[in-house]
């Protein structure tokens, strides 16, 4: 799990190198550009799926759904 994880984040930090990179003459580089905007949403997507993974408790502090008068 925790090489997933890391792998997530070596996606997001390389995809934001490439997009860096390819900024300089984006008309040369779209293809190079497109490659790192790919990296880094999928970098993002995972990292965003594992911190939103975890089910939230069921014990609330509402005890019934009553309106209160």
């Amino acid at each position: 799990m925790k090489n997933r994880r890391l792998l997530y984040y070596i996606m997001l930090i390389a995809g934001a190198a490439i997009i860096i990179y390819a900024q300089d003459d984006a008309k040369d580089n779209w293809m190079i550009l497109i490659f790192g905007i790919a990296l880094l949403m999928g970098g993002l997507f995972g990292i965003n799926k594992g911190i939103t993974g975890a089910k939230p408790d069921m014990n609330s502090f509402i005890r019934s759904e009553e309106e209160e008068e």
